[in-house]
């Protein structure tokens, strides 16, 4: 039974990541799964370090109830998108998280540029800023990222495991697009 309640899960995931076309607004707040978060991100994030959210979600989204949820180290701010409220405090994070949105500290930041992965793809993200598709892992364990570097800083967009199988590289990139062209969170 937990076992299905899970694979439902995963599903659901999927069917939200899949789906990932950001919108072009411009200059629009971020996706409404973050907005609680504002605040806190404002009130937690480093001093020098810059938050860059989507704008937007896809409508499937709005079928799954998600959680937004912060986690922080000396190496890096994230925002992590979960399926369930406590995702944060459980014994398993990464069984309920789907992706996740970072910056990293100077302390994070890669020692090799591009950072390694199985597989390493050139991507243009507009606004003369260019970064790197990557993968990792193999069969259903494999995970995607988009890498770029904006105002000094360097950014991070992941999905891992079961949420990635349904989404494309070309998805994956226009989700960085979105974050590099929305305005930046700020510390306070």
């Amino acid at each position: 039974m937990k076992r299905k309640m899970i694979l439902n899960s995963l599903v659901g995931l999927s069917i939200l990541v899949t789906g990932l076309a950001i919108s072009s607004k411009s200059g629009a707040e971020p996706a409404s799964v973050f907005r609680p978060l504002i605040d806190d991100i404002r009130t937690q994030l480093p001093k020098g370090l810059k938050m860059r959210l989507p704008s937007s979600l896809p409508p499937a989204a709005s079928k799954i109830k998600l959680y937004s949820y912060i986690v922080s180290d000396s190496k890096v701010f994230e925002i992590r998108l979960a399926n369930t409220p406590d995702c944060s405090t459980s014994n398993n994070p990464s069984g309920c998280t789907a992706g996740g949105f970072g910056v990293f500290t100077p302390e994070g930041t890669s020692k090799v540029w591009p950072p390694k992965g199985d597989s390493i793809t050139p991507v243009d993200l507009g606004n003369g800023i260019s970064g790197f598709y990557i993968t990792r892992g193999q069969g259903n364990n494999i995970s995607q990222y988009v890498f770029w570097k904006q105002d000094g800083l360097e950014y991070v967009l992941g999905l891992g495991g079961g949420s990635t199988r349904d989404v494309s590289q070309q998805q994956m990139v226009d989700m960085a697009i979105s974050m590099v062209n929305e305005p930046a969170i700020t510390s306070e």
